[in-house]
């Protein structure tokens, strides 16, 4: 296993090893060999969406003072001011006795008076320091300068209308403020598209009109600079120029229209009172993120957790840096050679600082898989993290279960996740539509249709381990990738292995393979066509099922042969096996257990009645079959299960909940195995003892001492799971896909939660040897 973590993913920049392998998707992606694409971090993106709110801030603030300005308000100085007490209360020389008009043309009375006919004082310290204050440590922007002196829609003068426009279309971008976001802003395709919409209507007209809506001052300037550029044609990139501008003010101020759909603004996530924000997944190029690595977007932001040294160096001269090498150099140093050196130092920085990026840039941008993923095939969407992601990846034949146990089991993992002390995240939108859409079936008892060939389906999840006091498992990255059955079997064909099953399976920490005893023909036949073999019905309708729903009937693989080609392919592909856990799925483990059945037949009856002794399986709250039947139990993820030692003590104090799930899942596998060492059983007491002896060794010799031979018994569990809780072939037959009630499903929340507890059990146990 190689590990794929984002400085693994860095390093492909200059290693042999020129890329990592997407756990989720088998893709190979890495700098040399594509693959992915930039993603803005969610800190990252949040932090450009506050440069944004404040450029939407300092816009409308432009806009109201423009349009105030034209008002043209102004208070009245003529006349005679009707409050002589005031007046002479604030002045310095009591006894002067002066008409108002005379007053105010008077400059040696103005410099007496401290208080002016608009209330502020004059001739005091206090006038001097605000406006220092004020106008050099508040007005950043110079509003007061620039806005108080703008000149007004009745301007005559061409030439200062013109000039004045020009510096105000400069203005709608503040380079500290904005830089150049507003190009990345323009790169996202959604809001491209729009552009190409909005710009190709004739002569911008909705474009216009919804600048008239919500900043119908500026536009006027705009389209006065728009006019005059008509009549001089002096400056070919000025038209380009206004048409940005009022993109950006469209897109910033674009919410306060009442008429967002007659504008088409909800392609860009804009409607009334809903202001415009990055998406989630803001994709970056190459020459955006080069523009804001070094602009004030990103040298000016303390809070995107670059390192401080790392920050204020990236944002120093080049010429201040040199200066301080040359005074630390001996005076007897001949002045070239002191400029030589000077350069070759310079040179030497910003090597180092690239090396720095090289450690840093995963704060601002994740590196996103674009291998197909889904049944639709799209963009598969994991990034390598800060740690490393732990993949496990569920194998079978044809119609083993798969999609139900995808189903049941993740939604009953996430129903369910707090037995290992733990909370779980899911990594991107589409996880979280996917899991919305299964918990939707899940409530409905909606049976999931097969897997179609060539498509994978993976979980991409975080989960916290809040009782581990140890920073390193604060988060655990995991990925579950469900490979159609059609595309596993293919590895027994002439065709051979699919290319990025093998990757996903060279990289995979956890493998999940289901061995369904009702598909693999030597146990099944043995089973369904013996000597007073209706009590095995259920698995022949089982089987017949299954194979109806496949095309061209492929579900009959012999699941022996899959695996020892599994097996082979690991080697093949990774050598050494160490390190590699295994789950043997037994799925459908309900076909061998029946509460009234003939006891020593159903070879999983001991199993299921050690499960319920043990509190593992509980009665149902939905079915009313409780104690009729096993169909009434269910599984919560252990919650009913008291953690002994063998000298029967509890331990549940002793030990964290994630180390008692790994023990769980020994126990559980365990008496799986004690239960798969009697399949002989199941052929009845007249069977000839030599078919009962045939069928305990095919279990004993070709599955488990197959498995624990290659990998260690310790990496090896079996674990009997019942994903929908019953058999459900009847229903299937009558062509229903919905069963009335709920699954009661027994223990597929273990397929995820098993693999997780020995991920971190093991990562527990290298920390505290």
């Amino acid at each position: 296993m190689t590990s794929n973590t984002v400085f693994d993913f860095l390093k492909t920049a200059e290693s042999e090893d020129s890329y990592i392998t997407c756990p989720a998707c088998g893709s190979p992606i890495g700098i040399r060999t594509q693959g992915y694409e930039m993603i803005l971090t969610d800190n990252f993106r949040l932090e450009l969406d506050g440069n944004i709110a404040a450029l939407r801030l300092f816009l409308e603030r432009l806009e109201t003072k423009l349009e105030q300005r034209n008002l043209l308000l102004k208070p009245s100085t003529d006349g005679r001011y009707p409050y002589s007490q005031e007046r002479d209360f604030f002045s310095d020389d009591k006894t002067v006795d002066i008409d108002d008009e005379d007053e105010e043309n008077n400059d040696e009375i103005q410099n007496q008076r401290e208080l002016s006919h608009r209330g502020m004082y004059r001739g005091i310290l206090g006038k001097d320091a605000a406006e220092n204050f004020v106008e050099n440590k508040l007005d950043f922007f110079e509003q007061i300068r620039n806005y108080d002196k703008f000149p007004l829609k009745t301007e005559t003068n061409q030439e200062i209308l013109d000039q004045e426009c020009k510096s105000l279309l400069r203005g709608i971008e503040p380079r500290s403020l904005i830089g150049s976001l507003m190009d990345l802003i323009f790169d996202q395709r959604n809001v491209f598209e729009w552009m190409k919409e909005t710009e190709g209507d004739p002569e911008r007209k909705k474009l216009k009109e919804l600048l008239h809506e919500v900043c119908p001052t500026i536009q006027w300037y705009l389209q006065k600079l728009e006019e005059l550029h008509t009549k001089r044609k002096d400056d070919e990139g000025l038209l380009k120029a206004i048409i940005r501008g009022q993109f950006v003010l469209a897109i910033v101020l674009g919410h306060k229209s009442t008429k967002c759909d007659f504008y088409a603004l909800k392609k860009i996530s804009i409607e009334h009172n809903v202001p415009f924000t990055l998406p989630r997944q803001t994709i970056i190029s190459y020459r955006n993120l080069l523009d804001i690595l070094h602009s004030e977007v990103v040298l000016g932001n303390p809070k995107l957790r670059l390192s401080d040294n790392f920050q204020k160096l990236l944002k120093s001269s080049k010429e201040k840096v040199s200066k301080q090498q040359s005074t630390q150099k001996v005076s007897s140093i001949p002045q070239a050679a002191t400029k030589q050196n000077s350069e070759d130092q310079l040179e030497e920085l910003v090597r180092k600082l690239v090396q720095q990026w090289g450690q840093e840039i995963y704060k601002l941008v994740n590196f996103s898989c674009t291998g197909p993923s889904g049944e639709n095939n799209k963009r598969c969407g994991w990034y390598p993290k800060e740690t490393e992601t732990h993949s496990i990846i569920l194998l079978g034949s044809p119609g083993t279960g798969k999609s139900c146990l995808l189903l049941t089991g993740l939604v009953s993992f996430f129903d369910h996740v707090q037995v290992l002390g733990a909370t779980v995240a899911l990594d991107l939108p589409d996880d979280r539509e996917r899991l919305q859409k299964l918990e939707k079936d899940y409530r409905n008892g909606l049976i999931p249709p097969p897997t179609k060939t060539g498509s994978k389906t993976s979980i991409k999840l975080s989960v916290q381990f809040p009782e581990i006091g140890s920073t390193n498992f604060n988060k655990t990255h995991f990925v579950f990738t469900d490979i159609a059955g059609e595309d596993v079997a293919r590895s027994l064909t002439q065709q051979g292995s699919q290319p990025w099953v093998l990757r996903i399976l060279k990289n995979a920490n956890t493998i999940v393979f289901f061995f369904d005893l009702s598909i693999e023909p030597t146990i099944r036949e043995k089973l369904t066509k013996s000597r007073n073999a209706e009590i095995w019905k259920p698995v022949s309708e089982n089987y017949e099922v299954v194979n109806q729903s496949r095309e061209n009937n492929v579900a009959e693989v012999n699941q022996l042969y899959l695996l020892e080609q599994i097996i082979g392919d690991l080697e093949s592909q990774r050598g050494n096996l160490s390190g590699t856990n295994f789950i043997c799925v037994i799925p459908k483990s309900d076909l061998y257990a029946k509460k009234d059945g003939e006891q020593d037949r159903l070879f999983f009856n001991s199993f299921y009645e050690k499960m319920i002794s043990l509190g593992i399986f509980v009665p149902s709250n939905f079915d009313k079959l409780d104690d009729e039947s096993f169909d009434g139990f269910c599984s919560l993820g252990g919650t009913g299960y008291n953690f002994k030692s063998k000298d029967n003590k509890e331990t549940s104090a002793k030990k964290s909940k994630v180390l008692q799930q790994k023990d769980m899942g020994r126990m559980m596998s365990d008496e799986v195995r004690k239960c798969l060492l009697n399949m002989g059983n199941a052929l009845g007491e007249d069977a000839v003892p030599a078919f009962k002896v045939s069928l305990n060794q095919l279990a004993e010799v070709r599955l488990m001492q197959r498995l624990e031979a290659t990998l260690g018994k310790d990496s090896v569990y079996y674990l009997a799971v019942s994903a929908l809780g019953k058999n459900t072939s009847k229903i299937q037959q009558e062509g229903k896909s919905q069963i009335d009630g709920v699954f009661n499903q027994k223990l597929s929340e273990y397929v995820f939660i098993l693999p997780i507890a020995l991920a971190v059990a093991d990562g527990i146990s290298k920390q505290q040897p």
